[in-house]
């Protein structure tokens, strides 16, 4: 029987150039991104059907086997040495690989978790935005409020150099939909600190009517 090895083991002693090892790297996050993309195109399948009243089955596909394929072979030489910021990137790009695939397709890109928010109930959306934040792997448990911090500063730059151009993935402004991703990164880090947000904005609200500056 041949024997089971893993990357981490066949790295052992091995010299990299730095481009063998950014070709490895990127094919490595390509591997894992493809994953998660088929995973959430799953999930949009089983929406439209979710929307005909047909419910309780599921699109099989193989995302947790492959992650998990990769992060035995790979965690103690790569994965694990993701920093936040890395973590943060290379969320974005899965997002970015996953809106091209759809272009190309011809489809829109559903939104976030097809949910439809109160918007009277900030903690409700709060819990959406999280929930999708999650099922994207841009947060777990180890997730810290600076990372989330630093999260919500990047969707501020891409408010800042947005144009008032119509968006190419919803129907409103670029300047329009990076605001959202502002709210929406705002509201997960709140709801991680299991803040009432209502009541949060609301005691603003009455601050500022009352200051005198």
């Amino acid at each position: 029987m041949a024997e089971v090895t893993t990357l981490d083991k066949v790295d052992v002693d091995m010299e990299w150039t730095q481009q063998e090892m950014l070709r490895r790297n990127t094919l490595l996050l390509l591997a894992s991104q493809l994953s998660t993309l088929q995973m959430n195109i799953a999930r949009d399948i089983e929406e439209l059907y979710k929307s005909k009243g047909v419910y309780g089955f599921s699109i099989k596909h193989n995302h947790r086997k492959i992650i998990s394929l990769l992060k035995e072979n790979t965690t103690s030489v790569f994965f694990k040495r993701m920093n936040d910021e890395q973590a943060l990137i290379y969320g974005d790009d899965a997002e970015s690989l996953e809106r091209v695939v759809y272009a190309w397709a011809g489809l829109e890109k559903p939104d976030e978790d097809y949910m439809e928010v109160n918007g009277l109930d900030l903690n409700e959306a709060a819990k959406n935005a999280y929930a999708s934040a999650e099922r994207r792997g841009k947060i777990d448990k180890y997730t810290s409020s600076l990372m989330q911090i630093n999260k919500i500063k990047e969707e501020w730059g891409e408010l800042f150099r947005a144009s008032n151009n119509a968006s190419i993935h919803i129907p409103y402004t670029e300047q329009q939909e990076e605001a959202a991703d502002v709210i929406i990164a705002t509201l997960t880090l709140l709801h991680g600190q299991g803040v009432d947000i209502n009541k949060l904005v609301a005691a603003k609200i009455e601050y500022n009517a009352n200051r005198k500056d």
